[in-house]
């Protein structure tokens, strides 16, 4: 069978091939007999030899280099061209006078062009040599391993070894002539007889050919007698003792030609039209019967397919075959493992078409894999492959004209059963899927046991395979149905897509979505103090869909909805989405680049209204950057905007939902037409080796209700110069292999920027518009201000008074343009860079050694600008790479003023290439509040085999004296799938947990697999 993905005849193809074959004929019949080829004048052993094909598998056997190449062959050699839809090569170097030397041979449709003369041929073996040097040209190369058993190379092999075909005869390829010329040792070429028992003209489109011959070195037997039982009378032949059979020129039903078929057994009976003679080769109709019944080690070979038993039947003349007791092996295009069919009897229906009953399939090597789907029935046949969402699409075919699917093996399995080892674990009555992906539809399975949910099972299932349905290319979409003890069964999805040209709209997109509901039977715990909370409706769950386009003109689109049911969901079910991922929104937003100018429109809805958000309704933005003015003098960027926004805040869910809950400061519920405009025009100059920039800065914004549902237009002025200046240092003398030093450059860089800025508005009185915190952030203070500042949020720890203090809103395009005030600061960095070399000589890279940096600020007016202290937001950060897998790192942020920040903190990182990795840190918080954390965090991953892998995570607060959780899970990677045993502790819920994970692991051969998403799904589980 030829391999899925090879193009079906066309009726033009038919039509060419029927003239190749008369040409075949007519060059035959002519005096000029493919024995008797003359030399191309302008062919010499000095021209080199170019060799291409689309697919190829090689190997090396001592001197000796084997290529089987097969799609488009062609050999050219001056003014010879060879071109065939297959071939073997054998090539050696002549050690003596150092030229090339290729045995070739070529098999269907050969075609031999020569100036002046054409020779069509169904095979051909031929000699070549040249002194000219060789090309070798592959599209793509499947694997570096022999291939002694394609049916290919043997026929190749036979051919060569025992010349049972004319092969073109050695002219200006090959001379006759000095010793010198004389192939090196190795697999030798036999002399080929002058005549043969085989015609000499190949089987042309209306010859079916067979051959008999024995498959090891001790010749077979064949008895052979009359069937008179039969109209017309039949041949019957006994043949034993090991058997090779080989038939060429079978037709398809619909009448194109299937590819060869090589059968093998200890014991063959044949049956066939005949006097009662036995011949070991013979040519006939397609429409005369042939007819074989094989036993013991049978191997029935088609293209890419081989199938093993103990008996089986093959009829020539349908080219159907009834196999029992068999293994059917397909090889899939681009993937290293076959399909593995195993059943109880397997028909071949057609040439790709089998039905396999009582069996199973998988890609796994296991002789009885662990992870199987058993099946009553399992069909396989080739289908067009997909082609929705821009992938598949049908390609041109040069040799026909036409636009031609791409095929693919299809698999259809009745009656199923999915069982792990032996035991059953699920039954469906249909599947239908790619047969290069037979593993089950099961993605993940995973058992979880805890106080919060009680037991958990927690299942992924393939959508597409469920239903038997054709997946679209780049699309994955699962099935997530869980189940606990004390919450009930929850259903979901996710999924995942990308494509191009959507609509045939030009441009690539991704995007994905997830879905989970749930009727709640339980009570929430999301920690101290919060353990055990009622539902505020017990039908919970979430859609979110995510959606991002690139257009051309460099103008993208990102499109997201975003709904939760209820206050407290997400942070229950999903509580590594809350903590560390994007709040969930729904909005549409255009964003276009064009040069140094650019525009964006956004329009978004709150649709749950327990997070603080603002509706756009909408807005538009317009940007330019760094634009010359007056020749270079002057550089002016600007950023400026209108909107119709509604700031929606989140109201109080009551005791029973959030006893933590408290407002926070800037919590307003304003709304109306928002207008402002951000300027600033700096002048850069050099003064010797510094770099000074003056600028002034200027806003000003109108909105038609502020945070006291006023109209106010706010002024925002900035004068100010900022600079720098940088050292540097080089010492290439500075070697060393323990710290993998290879030279030294030292960097040292000053900066400064002072500034002086006036504002006419209070940041107190302008309405927050633009969110600067996530909902998890806001609701971690929400929940401070309550349980640590009895319901008052100090100004030292406000976030907005932190944000005009490290200057976050003052940069032209800062997206929250709100957060700035009255001003004077001097902030001052010193910064350094160690830097070495690594890589290889030839291309060698930079690389930070080690990394210094310290920074602090300076207020003029500590009084109104920093709680009293002249100096503040001191930092500092230290990172020495020892070397490419080990980091040693520490941080500092620290202010001077009563209740001020004092963070610090310090690790190492270590990654043992794929062994493990390990690190360990400690951290430092503390306020005003009395809070004072010194968190000691251990985590170690490391493979213990290649099939064990274990992860051990702590956590301790020396400072507080408190445990903050442990972590331990041991992996079992096999062939089939990996098992995960873990166990976690959880402090601040009072919780431990215990969980199991299952995910089958057969090669994810799916051609839709992809990865790069814009966005991770969450995948249903916790």
């Amino acid at each position: 069978m030829s391999r899925p993905g090879i193009k079906t005849h066309s009726r033009l193809w038919k039509l060419f091939t029927a003239l190749a074959v008369l040409a075949s004929l007519v060059i035959y019949f002519a005096p000029a007999a493919a024995d008797d080829i003359a030399p191309a004048e302008s062919t010499t052993k000095s021209d080199a030899i170019h060799i291409s094909a689309e697919h190829s598998q090689d190997w090396h056997d001592g001197d000796t280099f084997t290529s089987v190449l097969r799609g488009r062959c062609h050999i050219t050699q001056g003014g010879t061209d060879i071109a065939a839809n297959e071939m073997v090569l054998w090539i050696t170097k002549q050690a003596d006078s150092g030229r090339d030397h290729v045995t070739a041979f070529l098999d269907g449709d050969v075609r031999v062009e020569q100036p002046g003369r054409t020779l069509t041929e169904r095979s051909l073996l031929l000699d070549l040599v040249t002194g000219g040097g060789m090309t070798i040209h592959v599209r793509q190369r499947i694997e570096e391993k022999p291939a002694t058993d394609d049916v290919l190379y043997r026929r190749a092999w036979q051919r060569r070894t025992r010349g049972t075909l004319p092969r073109i005869r050695q002219t200006q390829f090959r001379a006759p002539g000095p010793a010198d010329e004389s192939p090196p040792d190795g697999p030798s070429l036999q002399p080929f007889p002058e005549t043969s028992d085989i015609p000499l003209n190949p089987p042309t489109n209306g010859i079916r050919r067979f051959q008999i011959f024995s498959r090891s070195q001790v010749p077979f037997n064949a008895v052979t007698q009359q069937s008179t039982d039969t109209v017309p009378p039949e041949t019957v032949t006994i043949i034993t003792g090991g058997v090779n059979v080989q038939v060429e020129g079978v037709r398809a039903p619909d009448g194109t030609l299937a590819g060869p078929i090589d059968l093998s057994a200890d014991r063959v009976v044949m049956w066939r039209q005949g006097d009662g003679a036995f011949s070991a080769v013979g040519e006939e109709s397609p429409d005369q019967p042939l007819r074989f019944y094989l036993e013991g080690n049978v191997v029935v070979r088609q293209g890419e397919t081989v199938i093993k038993s103990k008996r089986g039947y093959y009829d020539a003349r349908a080219n159907q075959a009834y196999i029992m007791e068999a293994e059917l092996r397909s090889k899939v295009p681009n993937i290293k493992n076959d399909v593995r069919v195993r059943a109880n009897v397997i028909r071949q229906l057609a040439e790709q078409s089998f039905h396999a009953q009582g069996a199973w399939i998988t890609t796994s090597e296991f002789g009885k894999p662990g992870y199987r789907i058993e099946a009553s029935d399992i069909f396989l046949d080739p289908r067009p492959a997909s082609w929705f969402f821009g992938g598949g699409e049908p390609e041109y075919n040069p040799e026909t004209g036409l636009m031609e699917p791409e095929m693919q093996l299809w698999a259809t399995t009745l009656n199923n059963t999915f069982r792990f080892d032996d035991l059953p674990l699920f039954y469906w009555p249909k599947l239908s899927f790619p047969a290069e992906e037979p593993d089950i539809p099961l993605r993940r399975l995973t058992y979880q046991s805890d106080n919060i949910f009680g037991s958990q099972i927690y299942t992924a299932w393939d959508v597409f395979m469920l239903a038997g349905w054709e997946e679209p290319e780049n699309m994955r979409l699962n099935l997530l149905l869980n189940y606990f003890t004390e919450r009930g069964f929850s259903i979901g999805t996710d999924s995942a897509y990308k494509g191009e040209d959507l609509f045939n709209i030009a441009g690539t997109y991704s995007g994905n979505s997830d879905s989970f509901y749930i009727h709640d039977s339980g009570h929430d715990n999301l920690g101290r103090r919060r353990r055990d909370l009622d539902l505020e409706t017990k039908d919970r769950g979430r859609l979110r869909m995510r959606h991002r386009h690139n257009f051309p003109y460099d103008i993208t689109f990102w499109g997201e909805v975003g709904y939760l049911t209820d206050y407290n969901f997400l942070e229950q079910y999903f509580e590594d989405e809350y903590d560390n991922g994007k709040d969930n929104e729904t909005y549409g937003y255009a964003k276009q680049h064009l040069d140094n100018w650019a525009w964006s429109v956004i329009a978004r809805g709150r649709v749950n209204d327990f997070f603080t958000q603002t509706e756009w309704l909408p807005r538009a933005d317009l940007y330019t950057l760094s634009q010359p003015l007056f020749g270079g003098a002057l550089t002016w960027t600007q950023h400026s905007w209108l909107a119709n926004a509604n700031l929606r805040t989140v109201q109080d869910p009551g005791p029973e939902i959030d006893p933590l809950f408290s407002p926070l400061p800037w919590d307003v519920d304003v709304g109306g037409n928002i207008a402002s405009t951000k300027h600033e025009l700096n002048a850069p100059f050099n003064l010797g080796p510094a770099i000074i920039v003056p600028y002034a800065l200027g806003e000003v914004t109108y909105w038609e209700e502020d945070a006291n549902a006023e109209q106010t237009t706010r002024l925002y002025g900035s004068l100010g110069v900022r600079g720098s200046l940088m050292f540097s240092k080089y010492m290439p003398e500075v070697q060393s292999d323990i710290f993998n030093l290879n030279g030294l450059a030292h960097k040292m860089l000053f900066t400064a920027d002072y500034s002086y800025s006036e504002s006419n508005v209070d940041l107190n009185d302008v309405p927050i518009y633009n969110e600067f915190n996530d909902n998890s952030q806001e609701e971690f203070t929400r929940h401070m201000i309550t349980t640590t500042y009895g319901g008052m949020l100090p100004a030292t720890v406000d976030p907005r008074f932190y944000a005009v203090r490290t200057g976050a809103g003052r940069s032209v395009t800062a997206p929250y343009h709100e957060l700035v005030d009255d001003q004077q600061v001097a902030r001052l960095a010193w910064r350094n860079r160690w830097q070495t070399k690594v890589g290889p000589l030839d291309r060698p890279r930079i690389k930070d050694w080690m990394i210094l940096d310290f920074e602090t600020s300076y207020f003029p007016d500590p009084n109104r600008d920093n709680f009293g202290e002249d100096f503040g937001l001191f930092g500092a950060r230290y990172q020495w790479n020892v070397g490419a897998r080990t980091s040693l790192y520490a941080g500092a942020g620290w202010d001077t003023f009563e209740g001020g920040q004092q963070l610090w903190d310090a690790g190492v990182l270590s990654k043992r290439t794929d062994r493990g990795s390990f690190f360990a840190g400690i951290s430092q918080i503390k306020n005003s509040s009395g809070l004072d954390s010194q968190i000691v965090t251990l985590r170690v991953n490391y493979e213990m085999s290649p099939k064990w892998r274990s992860t051990v995570g702590t956590a301790y607060d020396i400072g507080e004296n408190q445990d903050r959780g442990q972590s331990v899970t041991v992996t079992r990677q096999g062939k089939d799938f990996n098992l995960r045993v873990g166990a976690s502790y959880n402090p601040s819920k009072n919780t431990s947990s215990i969980g199991i994970s299952v995910e089958p692991r057969f090669i994810n051969l799916r051609s839709n697999t992809f990865s790069g998403d814009s966005f991770s799904g969450s995948g249903g589980t916790r």
